[in-house]
């Protein structure tokens, strides 16, 4: 998802949604009281960890009259 976004010429809204899918994987993988399970492993269990980040420019921003 996150390469096909890039390509279609968004690499920003790629890394915005990357960054919600990572936080939606950290609420799953909160083991619940007494479990155990590996998939729930922080490191281990989440599939998103590896996915490299597009490159993002900082941009300056300055306000307008109306503003």
């Amino acid at each position: 998802m996150h390469r096909k976004i890039t390509e279609s010429g968004r690499p920003v809204r790629a890394n915005r949604i990357l960054r919600l899918c990572e936080q939606d994987v950290l609420v799953i993988v909160v083991p619940d009281s007494g479990e155990n399970s590996p998939w729930r492993n922080a490191c281990t269990g989440n599939p998103l960890q590896g996915v490299k980040r597009n490159h993002e420019e900082q941009r300056d921003r300055f306000f307008g009259k109306a503003e």
